[in-house]
């Protein structure tokens, strides 16, 4: 249907996945991105970009670069504060999509 995992580019952005985990009870979420192509190279999957450009990473994450065993992120809002975690791309979690809007809205 052309939606993809959430990618987040501004605060405002983030805050509203952050009120949308709070509205839906949920603790953690998956995050459109990953380092899966090179280790500590954090890139959105469906646009490409840098996270670099944004980031709200939980002090001290992310943090496999030893292991390289966490190469998807996450939206942690109990055990990170409310920050973002690189953590291991197989385990079981909820994600929001997003789609970008196509045609003019009429109203």
């Amino acid at each position: 249907m052309g939606g993809f995992v959430a990618e987040v580019y501004s605060d405002q952005e983030n805050e509203f996945l952050k009120q949308m985990m709070r509205d839906h009870g949920s603790k953690t979420i998956w995050l459109g991105a990953d380092d899966l192509i090179i280790e500590g190279k954090w890139y959105w999957a469906t646009s490409g970009t840098s996270v670099d450009e944004y980031s709200d990473w939980a002090p001290g994450q992310p943090d496999s670069t030893a292991t390289g065993d966490e190469n998807c992120m996450e939206f942690n809002l109990e055990s990170f504060g409310g920050h973002w975690n690189d953590d291991e791309c197989d385990h079981h979690q909820r994600f929001i999509c997003q789609k970008y809007i196509t045609a003019d809205v009429i109203g």
